[in-house]
This record gives C-alpha cells, sequence and structure tokens, in this order.
C-alpha cells in the first residue's frame, strides 16, 4: 500500500511538471530576427534588374551593370556609398554586358562603347562601329546572358566581339574582332580608354555553328 501511495505521487508530480512545462512554452516570447533583407530605395523600378556584377577587390568595391545604369557600391573609411551613372548606350536585355576591373561595355546598334570602370562619366570613351568598320557586317552575335558574358575581356584589355556576317542580306557565319584597349589615367580622376589595334578572327564553319547556337 504504501508503494502505490509513493507510486501515485511520483506521478502527480511527472504531471504538475508537465503542465508548467507545456505553460511555459506557451507564454514565451516570439524573437524577431533583427538581421533582415531591406529594400534599398535607390534601387527601385528600372534600377531593380541588375544582369551583371563584378567585384573588385583592389579597389573595395562592387559594380552593377543595369539595364540602363552602371551602379557602384564602395566602402570609404568605413562608410557605404553607392553611385549610380547612365551609360549613354543601351544594349539587347538578353545579353549580360561585361564588366572587368578597367572597363566595362554597352552596345546596340552595332556599335560598341568601352568605359573605364573606375571613371564611368569619363570624356575619353572610346566607341567602335562594327557597321563603318567592317564591310559585311551583319549584327551582333552575343550569346544568351545565361551562357556568357556578350563580349569577353582580359586582364590585358583584350577584347573578343562576336558578330555575324552577311551576304546578299543573309547572315552566314560567325566571326570574332578582337580589339586591343589602353586605360590610360590623366590625372586624379580622369582615366581615359583608347584602341591599340583591332583584327578580325574569320571562325572555321565548325566553330561558327558552336558560336551561334550558344
Amino acid at each position: 500500500m504504501k508503494n502505490l501511495f509513493h507510486l501515485f505521487t511520483y506521478v502527480c508530480l511527472v504531471l504538475v511538471l508537465l503542465a508548467c512545462k507545456q505553460e511555459d512554452e506557451e507564454v514565451m516570447p516570439e524573437v524577431v530576427a533583427t538581421d533582415q533583407w531591406q529594400l534599398d530605395e535607390r534601387f527601385l523600378f528600372d534600377r531593380k534588374a541588375q544582369y551583371n556584377t563584378y567585384l573588385d577587390t583592389e579597389r573595395n568595391a562592387l559594380y552593377f551593370m543595369g539595364s540602363r545604369y552602371f551602379s557602384k557600391i564602395s566602402m570609404e573609411e568605413g562608410e557605404e556609398g553607392i553611385s549610380s551613372f547612365i551609360p549613354g548606350l543601351f544594349h539587347p536585355l538578353d545579353a549580360r554586358m561585361p564588366i572587368s576591373s578597367n572597363i566595362f561595355t554597352t552596345g546596340d546598334g552595332g556599335r560598341v562603347r568601352f568605359i573605364p570602370t573606375e571613371d564611368p562619366i569619363s570624356n575619353f570613351t572610346f566607341s567602335l562601329d562594327l557597321e563603318e568598320f567592317i564591310p559585311n557586317y551583319g549584327s551582333f552575335n552575343f550569346p544568351h546572358y545565361l551562357t556568357s558574358e556578350a563580349i569577353l575581356i582580359n586582364s590585358k584589355n583584350e577584347c573578343l566581339i562576336p558578330y555575324y556576317i552577311k551576304e546578299d542580306n543573309l547572315l552566314i557565319n560567325s566571326n570574332l574582332l578582337k580589339v586591343d584597349l589602353t586605360v590610360e589615367r590623366l590625372g586624379a580622376r580622369d582615366v581615359a580608354i583608347d584602341t591599340v589595334k583591332t583584327q578580325i578572327i574569320e571562325l572555321p564553319y565548325e566553330l561558327s555553328n558552336i558560336l551561334i547556337s550558344m
């Protein structure tokens, strides 16, 4: 009988403890996370869509290429700064225009514009009109933005531009235009871009078909 009483007391004690635990859990306040994504009012409307980015660790800056704007986020003296610039030349929305540490490009209607990454509002940019430069130029052959950047730029400021050639108003093949550029600082802020040489690279039919299918 005594053991039965002890067992009954133990069961009641366990039930009381469980009830208290459940009650405590029910009144626990909800913890709200302090680190949350917030909408930046400087990236609204047509500035929401960003097609390419480039991180420059030496300048401690992050660059964005949107549909109409080129933006820069940098940290100077521990404070964040955001600047946006209009490149002045639109580009196809299904193409991802390139950004490098020295140069970014825009391209539309047969013209490519090379702009200093460090000085987007420079008066010393370089533009190349392929329609005037290449007699049988047909149109750009930019790959889809999910596949590759539209124009390739390496660390030596050498660029490859894919384009169609035409014959009897038909696009029959695809070639590459190689453009070698120089980037020169003119003062404390001004940066100038100029061309050293250009070279047409004629692709074999097999490689041309691969480039066209990209």
